[in-house]
């Protein structure tokens, strides 16, 4: 997004929440501007407008909404439906049942958010061998907050920069080597 397609961002979001922007000088604006320019760098000016239409129909708040509000509607409106701990859960669980001795195809199979979330093949053959108590009840938990922590990063993950990722792709490769 340019900075021309941020001022008309702003444009719009002055135009929905004007008690947000009655006292915002004009060198404030030119910043904040820069500021929107800068965060959406990478993102298409229709995408943005669409996050920045969503939040405008669905919130019910006096105050427009910052850079990270609508990064995050952004993300939501532009990636898949997410799945649900419990859904991930019933697939994670469905492997364990098989990984007394089939850990590695079964965790193979499993989508890469889960493997994340599991850890590694041994961890099903471990949860494998457990009794079925424990794993609905602990081991269910442990996954589910694992689970959610990984969507969190991932969400935080997509609202970074590229430039950013690129760091971030370099330093772990480098520590991968």
């Amino acid at each position: 997004m340019t900075s021309k397609e941020a001022n008309n961002i702003l444009a719009i979001l002055k135009a929905a929440y004007p008690a947000g922007y009655q006292k915002v000088t004009e060198p404030d604006l030119i910043v904040t501007v820069k500021l929107w320019a800068k965060t959406f760098k990478d993102w298409k000016y229709s995408d943005v407008e669409n996050a920045v239409g969503a939040i405008i129909a669905t919130r019910k708040s006096d105050f427009p909404p910052s850079p990270g509000v609508v990064m995050d509607q952004l993300i939501k409106n532009t990636t898949p439906p997410e799945m649900t701990e419990m859904e991930a859960w019933e697939l994670a669980f469905k492997a364990i049942k098989n990984s007394a001795w089939h850990a590695e195809d079964e965790f193979k199979k499993l989508p890469e958010i889960i493997q994340r979330s599991v850890g590694s093949p041994e961890m099903l053959r471990s949860w494998a061998g457990m009794d079925a108590a424990t794993v609905n009840s602990v081991v269910q938990s442990n996954f589910m907050r694992a689970f959610r922590s990984r969507k969190e990063q991932d969400r935080e993950y997509l609202a970074l920069p590229e430039e950013v990722k690129n760091k971030i792709l370099a330093l772990s490769e480098g520590i991968g080597a």
